[in-house]
């Protein structure tokens, strides 16, 4: 060999068959085995199973063949566990989370939810960044009961804290969402006291595992310095962790995102934010997903790291059974 290969597995072949095929295939990449969603809202109004199971289908029939293997689905309606629990029974390729409203604390409803197999809870704090309920309210008794609950099970939360100021238009984000409405209602809070309130609650609770949405819309300083402080603080990959189509990270911000990637390759979940519904499976979709795919692979990990980010750590953390995939063809895209 002229080099040292990317992947491990072209270097084994030094030595396999007694070295027959070493160096063949030695441009080949680090590859990722599997990819799970950690973050896909699924909205199907009829509660019906077909519709879902008809949906992961049409889904899957485009990004397996980019080796997504399971999503995550955020359930907002409580009459649909039921439903979910049924579906995830039989098809591996979906889980799911309950997602509650900040101004209905059903702890009965955690409970169920998590007896039918929910691997855990989506929060958001949109409520309040737009006046409609106070921020106060996680605080309060209700929800320090739910929050004691997961503590003593360790179930994990997804939690969007944070939204970002101001026009995002490279990942198609609006101005000032959520904030304006609050802001015309003369409701003035801030993402700091957002993230202040979120480490009291990680005080509180620190057996509950954190997912951060969205990087919390922090720089890379500020997501090291919670990360540092707060053992049970991971953050998703959604939105920040994108790149459009023929677009090429530039090399000096590829290599701050490696450096920052190598040291809490444990603690990033991959995730799309995809709004997923039995009429929505399209090409805008589907090129949103590979655009944060496209991200991760850009920054040119080693093995190890791309498995753990792009689905080994949403296993150990949502407490998932282990991937596996047939291959269908000749070759596995």
């Amino acid at each position: 060999m002229l080099h040292k290969p990317h992947s491990p597995y072209i270097q084994q072949r030094d030595t396999l068959d007694d070295g027959f095929s070493e160096g063949w295939g030695f441009h080949f990449h680090p590859s990722e085995e599997y990819v799970i969603d950690c973050h896909t809202h699924f909205r199907v109004p009829g509660g019906n199973e077909d519709d879902v199971i008809d949906t992961l289908n049409r889904w899957f029939a485009y990004t397996e063949a980019f080796r997504q293997q399971k999503l995550i689905a955020l359930i907002e309606n409580k009459d649909q566990f039921e439903l979910f629990h049924n579906v995830s029974t039989k098809d591996s390729r979906i889980h799911w989370m309950y997602w509650p409203k900040i101004d209905e604390p059903d702890f009965a409803a955690v409970q169920k939810a998590h007896a039918l197999g929910a691997c855990g809870l989506k929060l958001h704090n949109n409520r309040i960044m737009q006046g409609e309920v106070p921020m106060e309210s996680w605080e309060g008794s209700q929800w320090q009961e739910i929050f004691a609950f997961l503590n003593v099970h360790k179930i994990p939360i997804l939690w969007h804290v944070t939204q970002r100021v101001g026009y995002s238009p490279y990942h198609g984000g609006g101005f000032n969402s959520y904030f304006s409405d609050g802001q015309a209602r003369g409701i003035c809070v801030t993402n700091r006291q957002l993230v202040d309130q979120l480490c009291r609650i990680m005080d509180r609770y620190p057996d509950i595992p954190i997912i951060a949405a969205h990087q919390m819309y922090m720089n890379l300083d500020n997501m090291s310095a919670l990360m540092d402080r707060y053992p049970q603080l991971t953050f998703d990959t959604t939105v920040g962790f994108f790149m459009r189509r023929d677009d090429v990270i530039y090399e000096e911000d590829r290599e701050v995102y490696y450096e920052f990637v190598m040291k809490y390759a444990d603690r990033l979940l991959f995730g799309t934010d995809t709004d997923m519904r039995p009429d929505t499976v399209n090409f805008y979709q589907v090129e949103a997903f590979l655009c944060h795919l496209r991200f991760i692979h850009q920054l040119r990990l080693p093995y190890d790291q791309l498995q753990l980010i792009l689905y080994r750590n949403c296993e150990r953390i949502l407490s998932l059974p282990p991937s596996s995939s047939a291959r269908k063809h000749n070759s596995r895209p």
